[in-house]
């Protein structure tokens, strides 16, 4: 099993200390047609995914469960500036029809459980 218990990159800290960087995309009061902008960059988000790149996406919800307007992305990304370039690229940024914050994020607790059965070709995210 592969493993990073004595993991101490961390400034000394036991914790993971996994990098990433967290985008918080928000619609502007721009003009323009949103859905045919959202195909576009649905595209975009699927071509991060294939190269590694993109870590997790999706849109915000509000406490009963309808859509916010604010869409969370975390990149995979060397640098902030890497970051940068990746969010400038989606086409909702592009046009101006989203803004965005981003965050470096240093992950430090939680977890992840992955099991895959090879025979049946089933899996289990949790």
């Amino acid at each position: 099993m592969a493993s990073s218990k004595d993991n101490t990159s961390n400034h000394g800290h036991a914790a993971f200390g996994l990098l990433r960087f967290v985008v918080i995309s928000e619609f502007t009061g721009e003009e323009g047609d949103r859905a045919a902008v959202l195909q576009e960059h649905l595209t975009y988000q699927e071509s991060l995914e294939e190269k590694g790149v993109l870590f997790a996406a999706g849109p915000l919800l509000k406490e009963d469960m309808e859509m916010a307007g604010i869409g969370l992305i975390v990149y995979r990304a060397d640098s902030l500036e890497e970051a940068k370039k990746l969010a400038d690229g989606d086409p909702f940024h592009k046009t101006g029809l989203r803004d965005y914050k981003i965050y470096p994020w240093r992950v430090n607790e939680g977890s992840l459980d992955l099991k895959i059965r090879y025979a049946s070709g089933h899996f289990e995210l949790e």
